[in-house]
């Protein structure tokens, strides 16, 4: 019996199962702080140049700039012109306010250090990267439940000890590889918890899985609201996770991975335990088996996927989508504080904006396809941010009047309109980023599936490294720049989306040379000769007083098939964050 079988035995959604979703999504909603907390370790406090000595009185000693005194610039003392240079700050810095007791404040991450804070983000996203292309890995050889338990501990481990660093290289370092271990054994908690469901449950499940996302994502501004001093709400961020030094004894292995590694005698006896949980009826004579791997399974790898043409021009189209995607989706997610207003308030309607794209995405999708809504989202992201930095601003404590004169806002303006083309832009590239997931796993062929999605998920990474700096760094310079080049790049993934073909209505491709079935004249030549096949120049044969062309393909008895199914299921679920 394949594993799929058993665990179609156990029930869609019986008890066990649940219980390990509901370990995975414990993870779940701490995850979101850990890559989202950043924005509050590192807030921006109120500041201005430290006062030489014996003097106690701003004015005639800090610049007033535009209704509020300089933050990185003070009167040079032995300056004779009128009014005299200014210089930056050679006695550091006097902070005040309510963030005086954050990262930024601790080590003056303000003026000209202020990307130091970004390279926090970035050093973050970084080990991402690192942890994703590793750790699945090597669960893979020897374990998921090993690399959940150990990976999830030592990053708690890590996640900890950034409470008691004493300096910010000891914070980034630290941050690292928290974000290694967390990425990596989060990735094949993810995996395991799918392969306890059924093939026609894991779409359910993966949701499932992802929405305490959205959760962890609207309390973090609660907490954060309470809690100012920065090592208190890292050390928040960091509870949650010793759930997991429960793993070991409540969060079972993958049956999939047992049986691939000819444990069945173990495999076997945890489907029992969970068919005895359930209250379900196993065969009287149950046995699990390997499935068979195909010829070319295990020999495939990334450089075959450059090598086939019309895949590779797909690929690389694919790569870019996920680029766009995390870059305009970690972009909105570290710029909130520049939207202007409340940060608390931003920040959480940033959040909760996610939880209908969940519901958007699954029946868009399911009515549409793959192209056509990967499209529509990535314009619905772009247009209102093109538009953004030409909004009005806000002009009274509650009205924005349209016959004063035009002002161009920046990026931060606290015009109700500006609020709202975040929030959409928000919206669309947090459902175009679902949409990729799927569009891309039903475009690579199996022996290569793992090996596209890696490298889609290596540009996606490499998007949120530049996110922080893209948002906040060179926002500062240019209040327009982010917006404006995130609306760009949205739109010209919108017309890259279109470019590739909908995957939706073919079969899952197994081979390289399935993957011909991408070109349209290729598919629809081959679909017509499916379809009426010509006497006239085939060989037939007859089959139930019919006459069938005899080297029709067996895909396209697959193909056709499908189309005549209302909703072919995926056998790949989706996320908008990692």
């Amino acid at each position: 019996m394949h594993p799929d079988q058993a665990m179609e035995h156990l029930g869609a959604y019986g008890r066990f199962q649940m219980c390990v979703l509901a370990l995975g999504c414990l993870i779940t909603f701490a995850c979101a702080w850990q890559f989202l907390g950043i924005t509050f370790l590192a807030q921006d406090p109120e500041h201005h140049c430290r006062l030489p000595a014996g003097v106690t009185e701003l004015n005639g000693t800090i610049p007033y700039e535009d209704g509020k005194w300089a933050q990185c610039s003070i009167y040079d003392p032995a300056s004779t012109k009128t009014p005299p240079a200014n210089i930056s700050c050679p006695n550091g810095w006097k902070y005040s306010g309510e963030f005086q007791k954050t990262v930024t404040a601790e080590w003056d991450l303000v003026c000209g250090n202020a990307f130091m804070k970004d390279t926090a983000s970035a050093v973050f996203m970084a080990g991402v990267l690192v942890g994703a292309l590793t750790l699945p890995t090597i669960a893979d050889m020897i374990g998921r439940k090993r690399v959940i338990s150990v990976g999830l501990a030592a990053m708690f481990v890590f996640s900890a000890t950034i409470v008691f660093v004493k300096s910010f290289v000891a914070f980034i370092v630290m941050r690292f590889f928290t974000a290694l271990l967390l990425s990596g054994s989060y990735l094949s908690l993810y995996v395991l918890c799918l392969e306890w469901f059924p093939p026609a449950q894991r779409a359910f499940a993966g949701v499932v899985f992802w929405v305490p996302w959205v959760g962890g994502y609207c309390v973090l501004p609660v907490i954060a609201y309470f809690v100012h001093d920065w090592r208190h709400l890292q050390l928040i961020f960091t509870i949650p996770i010793a759930v997991v030094f429960c793993y070991p004894w409540l969060l079972p292995e993958s049956v999939h991975w047992l049986v691939s590694q000819n444990k069945r005698d173990t495999a076997m006896e945890l489907v029992q335990k969970a068919a005895k949980t359930n209250g379900s009826t196993l065969p009287d004579k149950f046995n699990l088996n390997a499935p068979e791997k195909s010829s070319e399974e295990g020999k495939k790898t990334l450089w075959h996927v450059l090598h086939t043409p019309l895949l590779r021009v797909y690929a690389v189209m694919m790569c870019f989508l996920w680029f766009v995607n995390s870059l305009v989706y970690y972009g909105l997610s570290f710029g909130v504080a520049s939207w202007g207003g409340n940060i608390y308030v931003n920040f959480f309607l940033a959040g909760l904006i996610e939880a209908p794209s969940y519901v958007v995405l699954i029946i868009s999708m399911k009515w549409w396809g793959r192209q056509k809504p990967t499209c529509v989202f990535h314009l619905i992201a772009g247009i209102p941010l093109l538009i953004l930095p030409f909004l009005p601003q806000k002009t009274g404590p509650c009205f924005d009047l349209p016959g004063e004169r035009p002002i161009t806002p920046p990026v931060g303006s606290t015009s109700y309109f500006a609020h709202g083309s975040n929030i959409i832009g928000k919206f669309g590239i947090s459902t175009s980023f679902g949409a990729i997931y799927l569009f891309a796993s039903e475009l690579y062929p199996t022996v290569v599936r793992n090996a596209g999605l890696g490298i889609s998920s290596v540009f996606a990474r490499i998007g949120g490294i530049i996110a922080p700096y893209l948002a906040n760094s060179i926002g500062i310079l240019e209040p327009k720049a982010p917006p404006l080049i995130f609306a760009a790049l949205s739109i010209l993934a919108a017309v890259v989306s279109v470019i590739i073909p909908e995957t939706s209505q073919l079969p899952l491709m197994e081979s390289l040379e399935d993957s011909r079935f991408l070109s349209k004249s290729y598919r629809d030549a081959r679909l017509l000769i499916a379809q009426e096949p010509r006497e006239t120049s085939l060989e037939t044969k007859p089959t139930n007083n019919k006459v069938r062309p005899i080297d029709v393909e067996p895909v396209f008895t697959l193909h056709n098939s499908m189309q005549e199914k209302e909703d072919p299921k995926p056998i790949v679920t989706y996320h908008t964050s990692l």
